[in-house]
């Protein structure tokens, strides 16, 4: 047993807990091999939920503790004088290396003997260097969903978008007030009867003039009115169920003019048979009417045949 273990025994069994291992400390601690803590130091760090994280890896670098055990064994009774007391420390102190006991380093699960005392002793090594940087974490998982923020500002006012689709006609508005009579057209109307022999009926015939759209449908009693009609001079036509009836002419017509051409004869008292010059006049004994007047047809010469006054040759 060294010096240095001499003075730790006995500060360990003169003094009793701090105060023994300061003593020991200030005689002669015993030094431990220093212990490089920050070696391990740089550790890779987790990413953090949410934001995946790339924290650096931080190093404690501080120093590990070592712990020495023994097993000390107590020493002998100290010797007494003649009068049943302890002698003088000066003279103890020059043998107490003779009757200290035996020191023993052990494990930390090592068991003492029955006269012997297990000590420790913890020894903290100088601070250790900074470990390396460890690697990047991985990225955590999604953090929860924030709480809504304050609605923000008003944007500016956006361009104009497409006209939309025409909406549905809506109800009609009520009947406005009449206007004032106005000046009128520049035109005339034209107005006539068609009539013909008894028996004869007339209504539905259709009026037109003769190369314009003007046009009317008489009445039941032959009656008819042509408006809007423009000044001019216009060849008045009748028809009744596809055929022409009758045919006049209407003569200058004025703007603002009324032109009545009263009643339009169907009849052709010129050529008809059954009312040849007037109403029921008929030509009987093979006369035949002509120019308005029954008359015996006239002969064709050499091979021929007359029809409606006209020689058609064979």
């Amino acid at each position: 047993m060294n010096r240095s273990t001499h003075r730790l025994i006995r500060c360990t069994f003169g003094l009793a807990g701090a105060a023994a291992i300061a003593c020991w400390l200030a005689s002669a601690p015993l030094t431990a091999a220093p212990q490089s803590g920050g070696a391990q130091g740089g550790q890779g760090g987790q990413g953090q939920g949410g934001q995946g994280g790339s924290s650096s890896g931080s190093s404690s670098a501080s120093g590990s503790a070592s712990v020495i055990y023994a097993c000390v064994q107590a020493p002998p009774p100290a010797d007494r004088d003649d009068r049943g007391g302890r002698r003088d420390r000066d003279d103890r102190r020059g043998d107490d290396h003779g009757r200290l006991g035996q020191v023993r380093i052990v494990g930390p699960n090592d068991t003492c003997l029955r006269n012997e005392t297990k000590i420790q002793w913890n020894i903290t090594g100088p601070q250790g260097p900074q470990g390396d940087q460890g690697i990047q974490g991985p990225i955590g998982p999604m953090g929860p969903q924030g709480v809504q923020g304050p609605q923000g500002p008003a944007g500016p006012q956006g361009a104009q978008g497409l006209q939309g689709l025409a909406g549905p006609a809506g109800p009609a508005g009520p009947q406005g007030a009449q206007g004032p009579q106005g000046n009128g057209l520049d035109t005339a109307v034209i107005t006539g009867q068609l009539v013909g022999c008894s028996g004869n009926s007339f209504a539905g015939a259709t009026v037109f003039l003769e190369g314009r759209s003007f046009s009317a449908i008489t009445g039941a009693n032959g009656q008819f009115e042509i408006d809007y009609v423009p000044a001019g001079t216009y060849v008045l036509d009748i028809e009744q169920n596809g055929q022409l009836v009758a045919s006049v002419n209407t003569g200058a017509v004025a703007a603002g003019q009324t032109v009545a051409l009263g009643q339009i004869q169907s009849v052709n008292f010129n050529s008809d048979n059954n009312n040849c010059g007037s109403c029921g006049n008929t030509c009987t004994g093979g006369t035949t009417c002509q120019s308005g007047a029954c008359a015996a047809p006239l002969a064709c010469s050499g091979h021929g045949q007359m029809v409606n006054g006209l020689c058609l040759c064979e």
